[in-house]
Order: structure tokens, then C-alpha cells, then sequence
């Protein structure tokens, strides 16, 4: 499954009669929309937290940090910019907070520590799941950024294994469906029309369940 799926900005983003942007809390929803509703860092989705509402936006690159003896925030201007907004967990924010793991305002990644920057960088390059739903490392800086987003926190990984789950049963429902279907049509009244039958009903049975649950 995968996990950290790609992520792409709208273009443009809303702005005001003079171009300039709305203050950044106007694009909670454009943001959480451009991140398929999951946070942009541990890849759960919002329902995980009690939706939207439970959810919050992470400036990137984080407009407070102070940097250098005189402490210039230096990423001031982006306070509303929502091309420096990710919708993210509480608790991934949190972690994450003012931190910028370089010396360098314009460099994300030192080439051991960073961020991946979820709408610049397949995340798939960076990140794998197994199947219990713990996320490892494939190349720099993604073992960082699991340690310091404690990425493999217990519920994060149940709610991983859970979508892996899931993904499976889906796939095995659709591809045994049709198959059920077509002896319950052929073979009218028979045992193995019967036993299909009942298979299909334990499927509509659980996918209903599923559906059901957030």
C-alpha cells in the first residue's frame, strides 16, 4: 500500500483584490484538500483526530524561527504564504514546531537531517511501511524526520496497519466478487450457488462495517 502517496498543490491559491494573500487560517480547507485530508508528515488522515477541526496548519518552513546573531526570522514573509502550509496533526506540529534542522534558511536538508517537503519531494522515495504498520527509513533525511516526528508512535502504527488491512480485504473483495457473482447467476439452486451467496453477503457485510468506521 502506499502510504505516503504524492502530494500537488492547487494553482492558483485564493488571494485579495491586490493579489496579496488572506491570512493563512483562510486556507485550512484549501490545505487540508490539497493533502487528501492527511497530515502531511505521518500520513494519518484527519478522521484519525476527529476531522478538520481536530487538525492543524504547519508552516513549512516556520515564519518564528530566529536565525543568526541578530535572530532575523527569516521566513517572515511566508507567515501566510499557503505554498509554506501543510495540514498537519496536533501532535506531528507539535514535534515539529519551530525547528529548522539546518544552518541554512534555504536548505531544508543538510544531507543527514532535514524535512521532506511533502508537495516537492515523493515521499515514496524516502519512506516505506511495513505491515504492522511501522515506517522505516530508505535514504536521508527520512530517518531524522521519523525520530524527531516520532513517526512510529503506537497509535500511528495501528492506524497504518489498520489501512493496510483494510487495502488488502478491498482487494480481495473485488477481485472474488465477480467470480460469486457469476455462480449465484449459473447455477441456480445448487450448493455452490448457495455457499456463494453467502459469501457475497458476508462481504456486503463487512465492506459496510468498513465503511462505517473512521
Amino acid at each position: 500500500m502506499a502510504y505516503f502517496g504524492p502530494l500537488t498543490r492547487r494553482d492558483p491559491y485564493e488571494t485579495r483584490p491586490d493579489g496579496a494573500y488572506y491570512g493563512y487560517a483562510r486556507y485550512r480547507v484549501a490545505i487540508s484538500e490539497d493533502c487528501r485530508e492527511y497530515c502531511g508528515y505521518c500520513g494519518s488522515h484527519q478522521d484519525s483526530f476527529g476531522g478538520i477541526h481536530g487538525m492543524e496548519t504547519d508552516h513549512f518552513r516556520p515564519w518564528r524561527k530566529p536565525f543568526g546573531p541578530n535572530n532575523e526570522r527569516r521566513f517572515e514573509h511566508l507567515r501566510d504564504d499557503p505554498k509554506n502550509l501543510v495540514h498537519s496533526c496536533g501532535i506531528c506540529n507539535r514535534f515539529k514546531s519551530d525547528h529548522w534542522p539546518t544552518e541554512d534558511p534555504s536548505l531544508p536538508f543538510d544531507g543527514e537531517k532535514g524535512w521532506i517537503e511533502p508537495f516537492i519531494e515523493n515521499r515514496l522515495n524516502f519512506f516505506e511501511v511495513d505491515g504492522d504498520g511501522t515506517v522505516n527509513a530508505l535514504k536521508p533525511p527520512a530517518e531524522y524526520q521519523i525520530r524527531i516526528l516520532r513517526l512510529n508512535r503506537p497509535l500511528l502504527k495501528r492506524l497504518r496497519e489498520k489501512a493496510i488491512l483494510e487495502a488488502e480485504f478491498r482487494a480481495y473483495a473485488a477481485r472474488c466478487r465477480p467470480q460469486w457473482e457469476r455462480i449465484v447467476a449459473d447455477e441456480v439452486g445448487t450448493p455452490h450457488a448457495t455457499t456463494a451467496r453467502q459469501a457475497l453477503h458476508a462481504l456486503d457485510l463487512a465492506e459496510a462495517a468498513l465503511s462505517g468506521m473512521k
